[in-house]
């Protein structure tokens, strides 16, 4: 793969306008930020693997955040056939196990987060698997 083709989606086409492929996301409200590093990186196509996800307010770590994780493959409407488990590490730090990407191309990740007396906000990151 050269790097024209590099972080383009795997069935061609244009992509969409929020993708985002850094490691960072700001919560659609703005209340907090999330950042991941997979493990192992990199993902290995059709293996188990998980993810170490932090969620900061404006402040540092927010240790009352709670979070919920899903993984969708945009062009063909799916999810995974595995299911998420997140353990809250109660420091604002989560592990989040079970992940697997059983298909090449691009790979969404959904977080949720919300805390006591705050709206529930979303972020997303999206990972072109192992081609």
């Amino acid at each position: 793969e050269d790097d024209d083709t590099a972080g383009r989606p795997h069935h061609g086409g244009d992509e969409p306008e929020d993708v985002n492929y850094t490691t960072e996301a700001t919560t659609d409200g703005g209340t907090w930020t999330l950042t991941y590093t997979a493990v192992p990186d990199p993902i290995v196509l059709s293996d188990n693997f998980s993810v170490m996800v932090t969620v900061s307010d404006a402040n540092d770590l927010d240790a009352t955040a709670s979070l919920t994780i899903n993984a969708t493959m945009p062009a063909h409407n799916h999810g995974m056939n595995t299911e998420a488990v997140v353990r809250a590490n109660g420091d604002g730090t989560f592990a989040v196990d079970g992940l697997q990407f059983h298909m090449s191309g691009r790979w969404r990740i959904d977080a949720l987060v919300s805390a006591p007396d705050r709206p529930e906000e979303s972020a997303w990151f999206d990972i072109n698997c192992c081609d």
